[in-house]
């Protein structure tokens, strides 16, 4: 009776060693070929699995493959008795999974560059009539400019500044009341009173031409005081 218990007690034993061992049969897919492994088979399997867990496993998981295959050679090695390269193995699988473990994210794209706004469009070019003519710019006989003519000489004073380009000629006309010679000498002292008008203004001096056209290219009737008046005039002409 106390030899069948001693047995009965030996084979429980022998069972209870036998699955205590066998509770960890592989690592890293590679069958155990003894009872026992290095400590090293688990250290290593336990850090490639914590590393798995951790955040940085998302951003290079080729080092983990990279880490697990090579754990897997560093078994296999061992079991093959070349232990000191097998631990180095396992150790440089445990150094991948650690650092797989501080992997970041990669940087953002850079911004694309800044779209630049198109340019704005050319002002569209100014049309300028060939001629501007300022009838009733003077009183009989007068060299003083009307309120009307001054007006107009302004607009044409803000051309003039804003297009440095331009020249002009200033060509004065009267009626036929008078000699000829008379007259040439008033339409040019009338050209002179526009441009000396046009400087005040700010438009330079050596851009304006003074002609004198006399009575010799009338608009309307002389024979009219209302035909008269429309003949004494200035007539401002854009050289480009």
């Amino acid at each position: 009776m106390t030899r069948r218990l001693v047995m009965i007690f030996f084979l429980l034993a022998l069972v209870f060693v036998v699955s205590g061992c066998a509770e960890k049969r592989a690592y890293f897919g590679v069958p155990n070929r003894a009872m026992t492994a290095p400590d090293a088979f688990s250290e290593t399997e336990r850090a490639i699995n914590e590393a798995e867990r951790s955040p940085g496993a998302a951003y290079c998981p080729q080092k983990l493959e990279e880490a697990r295959k090579l754990a897997r050679d560093g078994v296999e090695t061992y079991w093959a008795c070349r232990d000191a390269e097998a631990f180095d193995k396992l150790a440089r699988a445990r150094a991948l999974a650690k650092e797989a473990t501080q992997c970041q994210p990669p940087p953002p794209p850079p911004p694309p560059p800044a779209v630049r706004p198109a340019p704005p469009p050319p002002a569209p070019a100014v049309r300028l009539p060939d001629a501007v003519v300022i009838s009733r710019a003077f009183n009989f006989d007068s060299l003083q400019l009307s309120p009307a003519a001054n007006a107009i000489l302004d607009q044409q004073a803000e051309v003039m500044r804003n297009s440095p380009d331009l020249r002009m000629q200033i060509i004065g006309h009267t009626d036929s009341v008078g000699t000829e010679a008379y007259n040439n000498s008033l339409g040019r002292r009338r050209a002179l009173s526009a441009k000396t008008y046009l400087e005040r203004k700010g438009v330079a001096s050596q851009r304006m031409e003074v002609i004198s056209r006399g009575e010799s290219q009338p608009i309307a009737t002389n024979d009219t005081e209302e035909g008269r008046a429309m003949n004494r005039r200035i007539e401002l002409r854009y050289v480009r």
